[in-house]
């Protein structure tokens, strides 16, 4: 069990991380975990980095909500079936874990990253996995659901993520 200035120390770290890279958001306190930090990417895409207390790794979380145009579409038919093969199928192919609610239109991807093997680069390319992910699935469902993708984002500077 870490003590309690390794627990400060790497909350201190990672928030140094996303501070520089321009995306730490907030800290969140939670009984459950010994930090919570929300960051959101240049993309918008908010995500969550969490400490779960007396555990040996952080969790990288992005919790998505699916709009109400692509639920009503993939309420129909064989959609919403084909949808959950589609993104199963990508995911079981990356580094991460993959939960769809079974009573709200969302799903939650996750990685984990033990604190033994914890660096910034393993950090950044958990971000960027995530994100990259969550941009495949976006594809996925957009091609099920029949509709048009918005424009891509734009950065306004070359970021680490896109």
């Amino acid at each position: 069990m870490p003590k309690n200035d390794e627990k400060i120390d790497l909350y201190k770290k990672i928030s140094q991380w996303c501070k520089e890279e321009g995306i730490f958001d907030k800290k969140i306190k939670e009984p459950a975990h010994e930090f919570i930090i929300s960051v959101r990417l240049p993309t918008k895409l908010g995500l969550q980095i969490a400490k779960p207390n007396d555990k040996p790794f952080i969790v990288i979380s992005c919790k998505t909500q699916i709009a109400p145009p692509h639920w009503a579409q993939l309420q129909k038919g064989t959609n919403l079936m084909k949808f959950k093969e589609q993104v199963l199928e990508y995911v079981f192919e990356r580094p991460l874990d993959l939960a769809f609610d079974q009573k709200n239109p969302q799903y939650v991807l996750v990685d984990r990253i033990f604190v033994d093997g914890l660096t910034q680069n393993s950090f950044f390319n958990s971000i960027r996995e995530i994100s990259h992910t969550f941009q495949k699935i976006l594809i996925i469902l957009n091609r099920i659901c029949g509709l048009k993708p918005s424009e891509p984002y734009q950065a306004k500077k070359p970021a680490f993520y896109g």
